[in-house]
């Protein structure tokens, strides 16, 4: 039996001798001290329109952080909605109704164009004499008529008039709310003036310099802020300086097919993050919850007896500050942090309502992906006696030891004391099977120690106290098996008198883990290759909403495809998918941050860093440390400044805080395309994460022979090499695991028709010229570059994958037809236009690519039939093939495309049967039939009546005999059946590319399906035992049959 103190920067404690109690069983575990408090929020999307600070603390009269003031949904308010709650995946209102997020739309219509340049900004300047100036209509590439511009190395500049409207004005110089100016897509660079002022730079001066401009330029959608006081009511002058090579690449104002418009949650012209955040809008929202003493009684937790009343927030994306009873009361500026405030001293004591308002501040560029806005996971209430658990329960478990026979576990139990004066402090503890409720272990005799005031202190109880598991069953990937740890802390009054408690329980496991570069990382003593995946937090169709079933269902889908390690890129996640790592049995790599010191957007956390790091990652540590999934902490990711001094500095600092807090878990941070400068980052790291460096994986080896690698990040097409032979490299995570809102377009394919093939741009389709790059232009807003895509369906590379994880035997795929003369430009992030399917009507007689993949013996021929009748391989069988279809610039060795344990043939496509044989194993892709109807498939049957549950309800088009058809292209109607006891969360599908609002009771399909997303109950309506959800479907327009289902609430 031992105790300890705390001091961690925090505070200085004092804990005195541990005092033994009398033996007494150990109480019954009380309700839960935590209760959500998820219901019943009111939302207003936009600024205050009394907050001037913007992100002051001080709340004045009238803004909505005042109690007194009214919540009223004329003005804008929705009232009663739960939380967790994204604004930004919810519909923008229409442009002219806007007055959160206004667009100047600006691009299309009549300007004058003059070729060449000037001095400066000549321009650019208002009242200039634009008599020589040539009239063209825009959008449009200037090497069309009539200005036919077709120079090399061009320059030329546009200007036009116009007028705003008196709101528009008002907006522009409103800085709260401000006003964007839409400009659309430029070839190649630009720098935009108004009135004489710059107020846009995307011109690459080096890159025009050099020779170098990239066509992905052309792609990135121009949208800026305009300054306050620059705009006038009438007279305004707009002018755009823009570079372009010329000649047969496009130049101007020019037109990517994305328009400026706007259509559901999305708008180019009005977000910051632009493609990087898949072009969701931000800005500013607010929530508000009235509540009383007497409710918060009624919820449960606790004693009863008053004590402390706490809010705890899952993350609030991004900037937070909170008030109640109009007091600032805490807040916080990273978004993926959770945190924590105590409410007692701000309280209503005489059950007068409180308000607890939370203002959201998500403006600029500050996510490199799809954050998401607004309190976007869940909220808890937690009513404590003065004396008990510390943040997040306070409670470390650990297992020292473990053997076949024995699992010695150790808890340690932070005990906080907010009251008056110093207290003595009872701690017991009970272990229980979490799947059978059996006690396995508990002590005897409880730990007494002295907690002062404002302060903590730490018990510790271990197997000398009986905290022993005979015959532990162990967590691992294959059998994750729980138990769960309640903790008793009571206070003791005079004659060893109970006089109030506090209960904490969390689940654990049982398990061990070492890294070694001779046996690499083993679990349990068996060592483990991580087959594993980048996993961004969004959930498709719901944005970043952390629904508990969202959560669990993204790592379900995942561990069916093989995957026993997650990676979470690049942040904290939410408890839930924690929650679900530890159930279904999966590793898990935690990662803190994606900058230091250093930012990679000019508004991202570099700018809170050092205020906050240390906070931010305790935090981390403290919520996540008994989750028995999470086997390393990654302190960075491809951190800007890891080859400074500086970086190699923090590198250590991070580093030895994390060991601090829990040396049990490896450490470790993801580095991109290694090199021997960044030795001194990897230096105090326990484990080095190699991003797209798989070719320095055995010279790193013989230079640092103790080196323990994990390949943090891989392409898809190029995962896997020189992880299964090298003992040093533990593990390869893929970038990435499921497709992701934002990072637009950097798995694309498509196809370029044109005379330049080699650089994929010309007189064709300029979205090609992302060949190697990473833009697409809007709407394409999904990253594309995942195993499987935004709503749980595998794309073409999961197949592959099952077949190198050893999931699957055989798998076959057919590479898309290609038009004639055309290529397929593919960023390194791509995989072809494969499919499983063998529906191509009208390409009857035209060559097919097939490729089947197997890890069979090379000896074991790979044949493949067409309606019976054996087809010749292209290639033999080989384990590094190249892959015919595609073009790449990206240079491993010079075999970047090549994939191993595939065999390619070459079919003419005729309707039938297209079967794989290798060996016992089999595969058939047989031709669809003409669309008949549709088919509807939950998931589930039955769901819990719960709003953090879920129905996931696959729509797919079937032809007559119940096949899908794979080509169908349907939009599909959904109707929740009146009186049903749910809703529709969302609904959509895997393409790219639609910009159909996740809102709207509509989807269509993208190769042939679809999915809604049904939630029990509603904001107005909670949830109801032993209910029914119906869901039809329906495609009347293309002549469908409807389809209907059910699932079922308990």
């Amino acid at each position: 039996m031992r105790f300890g103190i705390l001091s961690l920067g925090l505070h200085v404690v004092v804990a005195t001798r541990a005092l033994p109690l009398k033996r007494r069983p150990i109480p019954e575990v009380s309700a839960s001290r935590d209760v959500l408090f998820d219901d019943a929020w009111d939302f207003f999307r936009g600024p205050d329109p009394k907050d001037t600070e913007l992100n002051g603390t001080k709340c004045r009269a009238g803004m909505f952080c005042d109690p007194s003031y009214v919540v009223n949904e004329a003005a804008g308010w929705l009232t009663g909605l739960d939380v967790p709650h994204d604004w930004s995946i919810f519909d923008l209102p229409e442009r002219a109704n806007d007055r959160s997020t206004p667009v100047l739309e600006i691009r299309n219509g009549t300007w004058l164009f003059r070729r060449g340049d000037c001095a400066g900004d000549e321009w650019a300047k208002a009242g200039l004499d634009e008599s020589d100036w040539e009239s063209t209509k825009v959008p449009a590439d200037w090497r069309d008529p009539p200005l036919s511009y077709t120079d090399t190395n061009a320059t030329g500049w546009y200007r036009r008039s116009f007028d705003v409207d008196s709101d528009q004005l008002a907006f522009a110089n409103n800085p709260a709310i401000g006003l964007k100016l839409s400009l659309g897509s430029v070839a190649a660079d630009d720098i935009t003036f108004l009135n004489g002022v710059e107020v846009g730079n995307n011109w690459n001066a080096d890159g025009i310099a050099a020779g170098d401009v990239g066509c992905q330029d052309s792609l990135k959608y121009r949208t800026y802020d305009i300054p306050p006081g620059l705009l006038k009511r009438t007279g305004n002058t707009i002018a755009v300086r823009v570079f372009s090579e010329g000649g047969d690449h496009p130049g101007g104002l020019i037109d990517t097919g994305s328009g400026d418009v706007r259509s559901g949650w999305l708008d180019a012209g009005a977000s910051d993050g632009g493609f990087q955040t898949g072009y969701a809008v931000g800005g500013f929202g607010w929530y508000s919850k009235t509540f009383t003493l007497s409710e918060v009684a009624k919820s449960g937790g606790g004693d009863g007896s008053g004590g402390r009343i706490l809010v705890r927030f899952d993350g609030v994306y991004m900037s937070s500050t909170v008030w109640l009873n109009g007091q600032h009361i805490g807040g916080r500026p990273y978004g993926y942090s959770t945190f924590e405030i105590d409410l007692t001293e701000y309280m209503n004591t005489n059950d007068d309502p409180n308000v607890l308002v939370v203002r959201v501040d998500n403006r600029g560029q500050n996510s490199r992906w799809y954050s998401g806005s607004g309190i976007y996971r869940h909220v808890w209430l937690t009513r404590t006696p003065s004396l008990r658990g510390d943040r997040f329960g306070g409670i470390s478990i650990t297992t020292p030891k473990v053997t076949d026979g024995n699992a010695e576990v150790e808890v340690v139990a932070t005990v906080r004391n907010d009251g008056k004066s110093t207290a003595l402090a009872s701690v017991t503890v009970q272990l229980s099977d979490e799947a059978t409720g059996e006690v396995v272990a508990s002590t005897s005799a409880s730990v007494v120690i002295s907690v002062g005031p404002n302060s903590t202190a730490d018990a510790t109880l271990a197997a000398e106290d009986g905290l022993v598991i005979a015959d532990p069953s162990r967590w691992d990937v294959d059998s994750p098996s729980l138990y769960r740890a309640t903790v008793t802390i009571s206070s003791v009054g005079e004659g060893s008198t109970e006089v109030s408690t506090d209960t904490v329980s969390t689940t654990f496991g049982v398990r061990t883990i070492s890294f070694d570069s001779s046996m690499g990382f083993m679990l349990n003593g068996r060592t483990l290759k991580l087959q594993g995946g980048c996993v961004h937090h969004d959930n498709g169709p719901l944005g970043s909403m952390a629904l508990d079933r969202a959560e669990e269902r993204r790592v379900e889908v995942l561990k069916a495809n093989g995957y026993n390690a997650i990676r979470t890129s690049h942040n904290p996640p939410s408890p839930a998918f924690l929650d679900a790592c530890d159930r279904l049995g999966v590793v898990v790599m935690n990662e803190a941050f994606d900058c230091w010191e250093w930012g990679k957007n000019t508004d991202d956390y570099h700018l809170e860093f050092d205020d906050w790091w240390q906070e931010d990652l305790r935090t981390m540590l403290l919520r996540d440390r008994n989750h028995p999934s999470i086997v390393m902490w990654s302190i960075g990711n491809e951190i800007p400044m890891r080859d400074d001094p500086k970086g190699a500095e923090l590198s250590q600092n991070l580093s030895d805080y994390v060991r601090a807090i829990d040396p049990t878990r490896a450490v470790t941070s993801a580095v991109p395309m290694t090199t021997s400068d960044d030795d001194p980052f990897f230096a105090p790291l326990d484990v080095a994460g190699y991003n797209y460096s798989p070719l320095m994986y055995e010279p790193d080896h013989e230079a640092h022979p103790d080196r323990i690698i994990v390949a943090t990040e891989t392409f898809p097409v190029w995962s896997w090499r020189g992880v299964e032979d090298q003992s040093w490299v533990i593990g390869d995570f893929i970038w990435t695991a499921i497709d992701y809102i934002g990072e637009s377009g950097i798995g694309a394919n498509g196809y370029y028709t044109g005379s330049d093939a080699e650089n994929a741009i010309g007189d064709g389709d300029i979205q090609a010229c992302a060949s190697d790059d990473t833009v697409q232009p809007y709407a394409y807003h999904i990253s594309f570059c995942g195993d499987i895509d935004i709503v749980g369906h595998r794309k073409p590379q999961a197949f592959y994958r099952n077949v190198l994880w050893n999931v699957s035997k055989l798998e076959l795929a057919v590479h898309a037809p290609m038009p004639e003369g055309s290529i397929e430009p593919l960023t390194p992030w791509s995989w072809p236009d494969e499919r499983q399917s063998w529906t191509w009507p009208g390409h009857e007689e035209r060559d097919m690519t097939v490729r089947v993949f197997s890890r069979a013996d090379p000896s074991v021929p790979v044949k493949l039939y067409l309606n019976g009748e054996e087809v010749a391989a292209t290639d033999p069988w080989s384990e590094a093939q190249d892959d015919p279809c595609c073009i790449g610039q990206f240079d491993y060795g010079g075999a970047f495309w090549s994939t191993p344990f595939s065999t390619t043939f070459v079919v003419p496509y005729a309707a039938g049967n297209l079967t794989a044989v290798v060996g016992d194993d089999v595969r058939t892709l047989v031709t669809a039939g003409a669309p008949v109807g549709l088919r509807l498939t939950p998931d589930r049957d039955i769901i819990n009546a719960d709003r953090s549950d879920l129905a996931y309800m696959t729509v797919e088009v079937v032809d007559a005999y119940g096949r899908i058809v794979p080509n169908a292209v349907v939009d599909v109607s959904l109707t929740v059946t009146e009186g049903s006891e749910g809703e529709l969360a969302a609904a959509g599908s895997g393409n790219p590319e639609d910009a159909r609002s996740f809102q709207s009771n509509a989807c269509t399909t993208f190769n042939g399906r679809c999915m809604a997303i049904l939630r029990p109950g509603s904001a107005s309506k909670p949830p109801v035992v032993n209910g029914v959800i119906k869901l039809t479907a329906s495609a009347h327009e293309a002549g469908l049959v409807s389809s209907s289902a059910t699932v079922a609430t308990a």
